[in-house]
């Protein structure tokens, strides 16, 4: 059978491969956009599906996020969502005045506090436990 006199059987196969490179591209760009790559002064929190945590004494606890620190992981279209924590040291300047001393003199006190969120694990579970979402001010 001919169309347009090309045979029906040539113009099958030629969009059998059309559809099958537009499938394969496809899956590439939704890879590739669910590919996450975290830096090493950073963490990922993908949070969305259950995981199993086993501790140190071997109990085991489901928690709904994983954390991914320095290094990449795919993240579940739909199903999970990813914020990032940072691991940087954080300057929190503090001013106090009319401190008493133990004389009783007021004084008034400057000084900057340099914080950091540890990178073991259980640290690191806490703080996106407790400080996922906010910003550093």
């Amino acid at each position: 059978m001919s169309l347009f006199g090309v045979e029906f059987s040539a113009i099958m196969v030629a969009l059998t491969v059309l559809i099958g490179l537009l499938g394969l591209f496809a899956a590439m760009a939704l890879f590739a956009r669910n590919y996450i790559k975290v830096p090493p002064s950073m963490v990922a929190i993908f949070y969305g599906r259950k995981h199993s945590l086993i501790d140190e004494k071997g109990n085991r606890t489901t928690v709904g996020f994983r954390v991914v620190r320095g290094g990449a992981a795919l993240r579940v279209p739909v199903l999970e969502k990813v914020e990032y924590l940072s691991l940087n040291i954080i300057s929190i300047p503090l001013k106090i005045s009319r401190a008493y001393t133990k004389e009783g003199v007021p004084v008034t006190v400057e000084a900057v506090a340099n914080v950091k969120i540890a990178g073991d694990d259980m640290s690191l579970r806490g703080a996106s436990e407790r400080f996922l979402g906010m910003t550093t001010d």
